[in-house]
């Protein structure tokens, strides 16, 4: 018991920070854009060792096929709330209110996916938790490098590039 409250304020706190790195302004680098969704994805298969195990039936694959869309439905929506710009020292970027309000609408879409699942006999684990938000971040980060002109093939944006979502 004592273990799951530490892992539930843990998570919250987690949450909070990456929240509140969203909705600031902040420099944007292919580096910054890469490790949390890595490590979010990479974290996933080491801390939840059942994970693969639990995606063996039709509900199961589901509800995870469920979790990635969602994810990246969110991340596209939460990135159109991005102010976007380009500065001397390159790109930048600051979420606003909205961007704040979707990341609890898309914490509440997962918690409801979960809910859901284990109604209907689809068992999940933190695993699929982290899958979700890398993705999440993923789909957000990548629409962020391409608008300001990070990928190899994407056309960087004029000075300065003033995108408010």
């Amino acid at each position: 018991m004592v273990q799951q409250v530490l892992v539930v304020a843990a998570a919250v706190a987690f949450a909070g920070f990456v929240i509140s790195r969203q909705v600031r302004r902040r420099k944007v680098t292919v580096r910054g854009l890469v490790i949390l969704p890595v490590w979010f994805l990479v974290l996933s298969l080491l801390v939840d060792h059942a994970m693969i195990g639990r995606l063996h039936t039709g509900a199961t694959v589901g509800f995870f096929a469920a979790g990635i869309a969602f994810a990246g439905v969110m991340g596209a929506l939460r990135f159109r709330t991005l102010r976007v710009w380009r500065g001397e020292d390159g790109p930048w970027c600051e979420g606003n209110w909205r961007t704040g309000a979707l990341w609890v609408a898309t914490i509440a879409v997962r918690v409801g996916l979960f809910l859901l699942a284990t109604r209907l006999g689809a068992t999940e684990g933190a695993g699929e938790a982290m899958v979700y938000v890398a993705v999440t971040l993923g789909v957000q980060n990548l629409l962020l490098a391409n608008a300001t002109g990070l990928l190899p093939n994407a056309a960087p944006a004029a000075a300065p590039l003033e995108r408010v979502g």
